[in-house]
């Protein structure tokens, strides 16, 4: 049996979380209106919610952050950091999440940049396309400007898991399964693989 990574685990109860009418049904109606300001807000307390789910404890704007000597909303200039359960006074984040709404794709590749930049287990980034093929596009180009280039053995350095999560209005009638669509990055080879 292969063991289940923090990041299989996490995304799964995101969904779980996801179903539950109080985070779904606003970031749904939010996705469809076009309203990004509102569904970053709303994908935000879901990703936070997620978090408790698995054990974490997530820092975000609107959630302030206990884990470190010095509480924050936002850590690192990241949307969202996660700590497991730990004895350390300054325990490095478990996982952290860049939640991106821009339809431009810089921002998106500065966010992905930003989240590499970090030691930690795990590696989200969110986007927003308004449909399937906007996404798959998108996480191409991520991978050929944001990793393609760096050289293998940064690639190699990166390690742990990278997982880009891309929303899509086009999805929206299935959500939130076909909503999401998500690639973990594959380190060996510097390219995204769907999960």
């Amino acid at each position: 049996m292969v063991p289940v990574s923090p990041t299989q685990c996490w995304r799964k109860d995101l969904f779980h979380t996801l179903e539950r009418a109080e985070f779904g049904s606003p970031l749904k109606e939010a996705a469809i209106s076009g309203a990004l300001g509102e569904w970053t807000r709303h994908l935000t307390g879901a990703v936070v919610a997620a978090c408790k789910t698995v054990g974490w404890r997530a820092a975000a704007k609107g959630f302030r952050g206990q884990v470190l000597p010095v509480a924050r909303n936002e850590y690192l200039s990241l949307d969202v950091v996660a700590f497991s359960k730990s004895s350390a006074r300054w325990p490095f984040p478990v996982a952290i999440f860049e939640l991106e709404n821009s339809p431009a794709d810089n921002p998106v590749g500065y966010s992905l940049w930003k989240v590499l930049c970090v030691r930690t287990t795990a590696r989200f980034v969110f986007a927003y396309r308004r449909d399937v093929q906007e996404g798959i596009a998108l996480v191409d180009r991520l991978a050929e400007s944001v990793i393609g280039g760096l050289s293998i053995a940064d690639r190699i350095a990166i390690g742990r898991e990278t997982t880009s999560i891309i929303g899509n209005r086009g999805g929206a009638e299935t959500f939130p399964y076909g909503y999401f669509r998500a690639w973990t990055l594959d380190i060996n080879t510097g390219h995204f693989e769907r999960v």
